[in-house]
């Protein structure tokens, strides 16, 4: 494996924020005023919302500016974009290339014991020069990163960066938003686990699972999500991802769910408790390639003495709807059993922080507050990618808070078209990177049209239309995968 190194870091530029954006052109409808958040304070029981009218002056300037996440990621948009070399398979590691960005942290140790992964790919890759590691030197930006060897926003060019990538490391040294700006046009995924040991699990399930020397799964989607006392959020949760799953394998995929012979199972409402997660989880009720989970993640004040290791925590069912939340009514790290078959599943974690936490707000409201003492990974993805007995192939989850508006904006019908197309693209054998296209080209357009609506003399925009746009955006945006990209259930 060829091995690349940064020399320097190279800083983005500075983003001002012209105040001059146009005033709303409607006063925002009073019952639509809140936008329900898919987070729960596990230490009060109350739910997290944000405010349409404060975010909407919020993001004209009355507070807050633009991140300059969000400008790279409209100039992206902006760049001709000549996509993936002409003929290229992008599920081809042959055409598409593979690669490694290693953290200035990681070890030596770490490397040796990701070993077999990197071997199996470059037998994949078949060419050194598309099999490629890096070093990341803090402070390089993604597009610095990629001009730097060669490449840039616009084009793939694997001979320079390969198009999958596997980011190594805490998000402290390898940034959420690095991921999440090279994920918009290449896959890319994170390990960032415990010890050397917990990696060499999962580079050995990886390539177990897809040379088929793992024991194959049921081709089966589970999708769980509780529902709670006087909460729209999960209302909607559940009836537009969990109830609806199984009718986007017997209605808008149901070619490919006959051809490869997937199912559906639901456990939604009342039934979804802290018991039948661990059921499904132990392999009790069959063993799902792919669980999607939808519902609220813990939420917990900066520093909280169980932030690290119970934030992103799934709720269940057994909450009350009003108290705090103790072990008995969420689903964390600690609550992965000994004896749980996830060797090879992959699942989806649709919940506030459920892969991660970053260490500043993003909401414009509260721009710059900390809400952490500094990103980290969620821990229950990290435990199912490391359990002793075969770890998960891939976790897709996001890093900050989910908003209702993602799913469903006042006035128009559910936009859950890319958390559809995320969860058949790994039943039917894509490789993970795959499952996040949509959700990338989602956040790439709309930070391109949120940067329109603000720029200087643009046109007015009502309130609720605005941050329409900046809640889908964001969330777009926030999901990121846990794993190897280029992973794959064997098919």
């Amino acid at each position: 494996m060829d091995v690349r190194d940064d020399p320097e870091a190279t800083a983005s530029p500075a983003h001002a924020r012209d105040d001059s954006a146009p005033a709303s052109s409607t006063a925002a409808d009073p019952a639509l005023d809140d936008l329900a958040c898919f987070g729960v304070d596990a230490e009060t029981g109350g739910r997290t919302s944000e405010r349409l009218g404060e975010l909407a002056a919020a993001l004209r300037g009355a507070q807050g500016r633009p991140d300059a996440e969000l400008s790279q990621l409209g100039a992206m948009v902006a760049t001709p974009a000549f996509g993936l070399p002409p003929g290229a398979d992008p599920e081809s590691l042959a055409d598409m290339g593979w690669g490694v960005i290693w953290g200035p942290s990681i070890p030596q140790e770490v490397k040796d014991a990701l070993r077999p992964l990197l071997d199996h790919r470059r037998a994949e890759v078949g060419d050194d020069d598309l099999c490629v590691a890096f070093d990341h030197v803090p402070g390089t930006t993604a597009r610095a990163f990629l001009q730097r060897h060669g490449a840039d926003f616009g084009s793939v060019r694997p001979e320079c960066v390969p198009y999958y990538l596997l980011l190594v490391g805490s998000p402290a040294d390898l940034p959420f938003a690095l991921q999440s700006a090279l994920d918009v046009e290449y896959r890319v995924g994170r390990l960032d686990l415990a010890d050397p040991a917990a990696y060499a699990r999962y580079a050995r399930a990886v390539v177990e699972v897809e040379t088929g020397l793992a024991p194959a799964r049921d081709r089966v989607l589970h999708a769980f999500g509780p529902t709670h006392l006087a909460d729209p959020a999960t209302a909607l949760s559940v009836e537009t991802l969990v109830r609806a799953s199984p009718t986007w394998l017997a209605q808008a995929f149901k070619k490919l769910a006959d051809r490869f012979g997937l199912t559906a199972s639901v456990a939604a409402g009342d039934d979804a408790t802290r018991e039948r997660l661990l059921a499904v989880l132990r392999g009790v009720e069959g063993r799902p390639e792919l669980l999607l989970t939808a519902g609220h993640g813990l939420v917990f004040a900066p520093g909280s003495a169980r932030q690290a290791a119970e934030q992103g925590a799934l709720l269940t069912a057994d909450w009350d709807g009003v108290s705090a939340v103790d072990e008995h009514a969420r689903f964390a790290a600690s609550d992965v059993p000994d004896d749980a078959d996830v060797r090879g599943m992959v699942a989806l974690l649709f919940a506030c922080y459920g892969a991660g936490t970053p260490a500043t707000d993003s909401s414009p409201r509260r721009a710059g507050q900390a809400l952490a003492p500094g990103p980290f990974v969620a821990a229950l993805p990290r435990a199912l990618l490391s359990h002793p007995c075969g770890t998960a192939l891939g976790m897709f989850g996001h890093v900050d808070r989910t908003l209702a508006w993602s799913l469903q904006p006042p006035g128009v019908g559910a936009q859950t078209t890319p958390f559809a197309r995320a969860v058949i693209h790994p039943l039917i054998g894509s490789r993970l990177g795959a499952a996040l296209d949509d959700l990338n080209q989602r956040g790439a357009t709309l930070a391109s049209t949120l940067a329109s609506n603000l720029r200087p003399g643009a046109p007015p925009i009502a309130d609720d239309e605005l941050v329409q746009v900046w809640a889908q955006q964001r969330d777009a945006a926030g999901f990121i995968l846990l794993g190897d990209p280029a992973a794959r259930l064997r098919r």
